[in-house]
């Protein structure tokens, strides 16, 4: 299970503290998630968390509106916490 309050905490993490062993593991944590979601799913939580873009821009780079990014965001973070 990941949680929101995980995804918010490991996106502030700066390159170096994202180096640590339980960011690492974390990583490894998220990366299995995302293997088992859809492709847009997928690229947003990639996009946003793990890149650390904005909205606009993750919308701008999956060309959807803003509004369904976070509809899309919504679903993704229910199906991350119900998991496992």
């Amino acid at each position: 299970m990941i949680t929101r309050i995980e995804l918010q905490h490991y996106r502030r993490l700066t390159d170096h503290h994202r180096r640590s062993p339980e960011a690492r593991a974390f990583r490894r944590r998220l990366e299995a998630a995302m293997a088992k979601l859809p492709y847009i799913e997928r690229r947003l939580l990639f996009l946003r968390y793990c890149c650390r873009l904005s909205w606009v821009a993750v919308s701008m780079r999956l060309h959807y509106s803003e509004a369904h990014i976070y509809r899309i965001n919504k679903r993704l973070l229910k199906k991350l916490e119900e998991a496992e």
